[in-house]
């Protein structure tokens, strides 16, 4: 039988393991989900509706089949999405997305 001294211990060690790789995980979170500085906006006039930017990058854009057009989806750009984004306005065929650092 184990005493109540043991179990605590026992529960604090493990405590102080779950805080650990917690600190860590959300390291690794913040690495790849952070929201970073970079906004983008589209430009509904010049947008052609391609939907070559929804095809990059669908966590970012959304094609309004009304409309015809791409929205935004976040209100800050993702780090780990940022050069895709930028890949996406290099190959806007309407230079509708407009990034902002």
């Amino acid at each position: 039988m184990v005493g109540i001294g043991a179990l605590y211990i026992g529960y604090e060690a493990r405590k102080s393991e779950i805080e650990f790789l917690s600190r860590k995980s959300s390291g690794i979170w913040e690495l790849f989900f952070k929201e970073g500085n970079m906004k983008v906006k589209i430009d509904k006039e010049s947008c052609m509706g391609d939907r070559n930017c929804n095809d990059l990058c669908p966590e970012v854009f959304q094609y309004d089949e009304d409309e015809l057009v791409s929205h935004i989806l976040v209100d800050e750009v993702p780090k780990h999405l940022e050069d895709v984004v930028r890949q996406a306005a290099a190959e806007c065929a309407g230079d509708a997305i407009i990034i902002e650092e």
